[in-house]
């Protein structure tokens, strides 16, 4: 998947080039990626990894607090938490390509954002 900027009389140009298979639509229209999802993408891409190991802090987080990551190999990640229960799930919602990641990190990496 290779993402560009373009105007919309530009983008059916890249047909021009053999590799291309199609666009990325939502609504039967190209999609727009905002910058944020792009860089969501690029740091799961590149630290994907299992599980992490769990620890405990103080700091009480509740369901539907935005949140950033701090430290580890997600760092910079934001999302959404849906879970508290010993481990906190932060959903990465990338909404132009219609998929959520779902990531179990602990307590300890995170930071609430304001909503």
């Amino acid at each position: 998947m290779v993402f560009i900027k373009t105007n919309t009389k530009e983008l059916y140009n890249i047909y021009n080039y053999p590799l291309v298979k199609g666009v990325l639509k939502e609504f039967g229209k190209p999609a727009i990626v905002r910058d944020e999802e792009i860089k969501n993408l690029k740091i799961i891409a590149n630290q994907w990894d299992d599980d992490l190991i769990q620890k405990n802090n103080d700091i009480q987080y509740h369901i539907g607090d935005f949140v950033e990551i701090i430290n580890g190999p997600f760092k910079g990640l934001t999302g959404i938490l849906i879970e508290t229960n010993n481990k906190n799930r932060v959903v990465v919602q990338i909404k132009s390509l219609s998929v959520e990641f779902i990531i179990n990190i602990s307590k300890y990496q995170l930071k609430k954002l304001n909503n």
